[in-house]
């Protein structure tokens, strides 16, 4: 495996003047079925709202975003012909991924994916993508640009660039964060087409709200009819389609298992991803 290429950044707090080096950001970031992106409870709230056509144009912009600098570039009439769907519904689609703030357009063709639900990289990768992701927030609705008290320094063009709030308390690129989620590529595709209720019960069965998350269910899903306010025939046929599409399986009576292949909960401890693959072969 070649050797990762990094680029080694400063961080110096205007505060006080106290000065962080070594810090650590990838040249470049490569993507595969062992690579991962950390996802965020709102990137999972992003994702409601959607008719299953337009589902599936957002599952597509997801999967060609750039892991490197969290950039899509397409064009309506690219993804039209690619869906078979219509202009309308892209447009549709689009707006609604802008509105709840899951991407903002950055040229003509090209938007950028909020890095604060979805990123890939280590964490002074992830507060870099932040701080540019704030820049265009800025110039675009005009709105003052909100700074916190380092900037990273660039050591080969000098540089200084703010990093946002979320890194003053705790360095966020030294110390890392404590929860997320790892999204796999192969979560795009299999959650491509499927409807808000079949997503919501997904979501449910994945517990994305605890703070320990979980691989696994254990209720019976008469609970996720009663949880998430839909009829026991539509969470039986919202199962039925996960399955299918292998994001779920059942391992014994209600016990239901996550597949960590394509989603796992990503906090400090380690996922027993390898474990748990034969499970969904």
């Amino acid at each position: 495996m070649p050797k990762t290429v990094k680029t080694t950044y400063t961080a110096i707090n205007l505060e006080t003047g106290e000065v962080y080096t070594g810090i650590d950001a990838p040249q470049s970031i490569t993507r595969g079925e062992t690579h991962f992106w950390q996802a965020s409870k709102d990137f999972f709230a992003a994702l409601l709202g959607y008719g299953t056509v337009e589902s599936k144009v957002v599952a597509n912009l997801l999967h060609r975003t750039d892991p490197k600098t969290n950039h899509i570039a397409c064009t309506l009439s690219e993804l039209r012909k690619e869906l078979s769907c219509t202009r309308d519904t892209v447009a549709s689609a689009i707006k609604k991924m802008e509105s709840k703030r899951l991407i903002i357009g950055i040229g003509q063709g090209v938007w950028m994916l909020n890095p604060r639900m979805l990123a890939m990289g280590n964490q002074t990768q992830i507060a870099l993508l932040m701080a540019e992701y704030d820049k265009y927030v800025s110039e675009r609705t005009g709105a003052a640009l909100v700074v916190g008290k380092y900037v990273l320094k660039n050591p080969v063009t000098a540089e200084e660039l703010p990093l946002p709030p979320e890194c003053d308390d705790k360095l966020m690129f030294l110390d890392g964060n404590t929860q997320f989620w790892k999204i796999y590529d192969v979560f795009f595709g299999a959650i491509a087409g499927l409807s808000e209720n079949e997503l919501r019960v997904l979501l449910h069965m994945m517990d994305i709200n605890k703070s320990k998350g979980g691989g696994t269910y254990n209720r019976p899903l008469t609970v996720i009819a009663d949880e998430a306010r839909v009829s026991v025939p539509t969470v039986n046929r919202a199962v039925k389609k996960l399955k299918k599409r292998n994001l779920i399986i059942r391992y014994c009576n209600c016990n239901w298992m996550i597949n960590p292949l394509v989603v796992a909960n990503g906090n400090k401890r380690k996922q027993k991803r390898k474990s748990f693959a034969s499970q969904f072969q």
